[in-house]
C-alpha cells in the first residue's frame, strides 16, 4: 500500500531525529550536573519548567492545525499564505511571551539568576520560528527536518562540551542552545542542505486575522496546555516547597519518560499527515494494538534498569525509585490516548471532544494536587500517583468519545 511506503519514509526520518534527541540529553545532563552541581541544575530545570509554558503558547496548536491545513491544500499559493500567516502569528506570540513570562519569573523568590534563566530559555524557542515542525510535517518533508535536527544537536553538543566545563555558568546553557539554532540555520542554508520552497517572511496581519487563526486552534491549544501541566507544574510546585536537588531528580525522571514516549511520537507524526488526507481505521487499529504491547514492554524495561538510569545521570545518590516505577505506568495510557486523540478525534475534526477528554484529566490532577498540598504530603511518589490517575482518565474519556464518532 502507498500509505505504508510513505509511512516507512517518514518513520525513518523521525527515527533519526529522535535518536539525536535521545543521545543529546544522555551526554549533556550528566555534563551539567557534574560541572554545575545538582542544585544549580535543579534551578535551571525549574526555570525551564516555567519557560516551557511560553513554548506552549508559541507552538499553540499549529503542529496539528497548520499541519492539517498544509496536508489538505494542494496549491503552492495556498501553502504560502498558510505559512506566512502562521509564522507571523508565532512571532507576535513569541515577543509577547518573552516579556510576560520573564515578569512572572521575577515574582519567584529564586534570585536574579532564575529570572535571567527564564528570559534566556524563552529565547531558545526561536527554534520554533526558524524550523517549525508543522511546516515540514504538513508538506510531508520530514527528511529535511531530520537534517535540521541532526545539525542543530551536533552543534549544541560540541559547544556545550567545550563551553560549560570551561566557564561553569548555568546561564550559558540557553545561550549555547540559541547559538546552535541560529548557526545551524545559516549553515544549512549556506550549503543548501535545506532549500526552502516557500519564502520565509512576516506579513502584515490584522487583529481580525490573528483572532481567526487563534480561534481555529483554540480547542487543541487548551488540550496542549493541559497535557503540559502534568509535566511542568510538578517541578514548579516541588521548587516552591522542596530543595532544588529534588527538582533535578524529577527532571531526570521526566526526561527519561520523554525518551520512552518517542517511539509513539514517531508513529504519530508519521501517520498524522497521511491520515489527515484519508482516515484509515484498519491501519489505525493495527498500530494501536502494537503500541499497547510496546508501552507495556517499555514500562517493564524502565523498572528493571532504573538503578542504572539514575546512577548514570546523578551518580551515587541515595534515591527511593518507587515514584519512578509508578510514574512509568502513565506511559501505557499516554500511548493509547494518542490513538483516540491526535490520531482519532483531531483528524476527524472533533477537536472539542479531545479538549474535553484532557479537561477530565486536568480536573483529576488539580483536585488531587490541591488535596496533597492541603494535607502537606508533597512528595515525588504522590505526584507520580496523581499523574498516572490523570492520564488514565484522559484515556478513558477519549476512548468513549471516539467510539461515539462516525468514521
Amino acid at each position: 500500500m502507498k500509505i505504508i511506503g510513505q509511512l516507512k519514509t517518514n518513520i525513518y526520518s523521525l527515527l533519526i531525529i529522535q535518536a539525536v534527541n535521545i543521545i543529546s540529553p544522555l551526554v549533556l545532563i550528566p555534563l551539567y550536573i557534574q560541572h554545575l552541581s545538582i542544585e544549580v541544575y535543579g534551578l535551571y530545570a525549574l526555570s525551564l519548567a516555567l519557560a516551557a509554558f511560553a513554548q506552549i503558547f508559541i507552538i499553540y496548536s499549529f503542529n496539528f492545525t497548520a499541519n492539517r491545513d498544509l496536508a489538505k491544500n494542494k496549491f503552492d499559493s495556498e501553502h504560502q499564505e498558510i505559512i506566512s500567516s502562521i509564522r507571523t502569528t508565532q512571532f507576535v506570540i513569541f515577543i509577547g511571551c518573552l516579556f510576560i513570562f520573564t515578569l512572572i519569573g521575577s515574582l519567584f523568590d529564586k534570585g536574579i539568576t532564575f529570572t535571567i534563566l527564564v528570559f534566556l530559555n524563552i529565547l531558545t524557542f526561536i527554534h520554533q520560528l526558524l524550523f517549525p515542525q508543522w511546516l515540514y510535517h504538513g508538506l510531508n518533508n520530514i527528511s529535511t527536518l531530520k537534517n535540521i535536527s541532526l545539525g542543530t544537536k551536533i552543534i549544541l553538543t560540541v559547544l556545550s562540551i567545550f563551553i560549560i566545563p570551561a566557564f561553569k555558568r548555568v546561564e550559558l546553557i540557553p545561550v549555547v542552545i540559541c547559538l546552535s539554532s541560529i548557526s545551524s540555520y545559516f549553515f544549512l542554508r549556506f550549503f543548501k542542505i535545506i532549500k526552502p520552497k516557500f519564502r520565509f517572511y512576516l506579513k502584515i496581519i490584522t487583529r481580525k486575522d490573528l483572532v481567526k487563526i487563534l480561534k481555529d486552534g483554540y480547542s487543541l491549544f487548551i488540550s496542549q496546555v493541559i497535557s503540559q501541566v502534568y509535566i511542568y507544574t510538578p517541578k514548579i510546585i516541588l521548587g516552591i516547597f522542596l530543595p532544588l536537588d529534588i527538582i533535578a531528580v524529577y527532571d531526570v525522571s521526566e526526561k527519561v519518560l520523554k525518551i520512552a514516549k518517542m517511539p509513539q511520537y514517531i508513529i504519530n507524526q508519521g501517520l498524522f499527515p497521511l491520515f489527515a488526507k484519508k482516515y484509515n481505521q484498519i491501519i489505525k487499529k493495527r498500530f494501536e494494538l502494537g503500541s499497547l504491547f510496546l508501552s507495556i514492554l517499555m514500562v517493564l524495561t524502565l523498572v528493571i534498569i532504573s538503578d542504572q538510569i539514575f546512577l548514570f545521570f546523578l551518580g551515587n545518590r541515595q534515591i527511593d525509585y518507587s515514584f519512578f516505577f509508578v510514574m512509568s505506568i502513565s506511559l501505557i495510557f499516554i500511548y493509547m490516548s494518542s490513538y483516540n486523540g491526535p490520531l482519532g478525534l483531531v483528524i476527524l475534526k472533533k477537536d472539542a471532544l479531545w479538549t474535553k477528554s484532557t479537561f477530565f484529566g486536568l480536573t483529576i490532577y488539580i483536585t488531587l494536587t490541591i488535596v496533597m498540598i492541603l494535607v502537606n504530603r508533597i512528595t515525588l511518589f504522590n505526584f507520580a500517583v496523581i499523574i498516572v490517575l490523570s492520564e488514565l482518565s484522559v484515556f478513558l474519556a477519549s476512548r468513549r468519545f471516539l467510539n461515539r464518532c462516525d468514521v
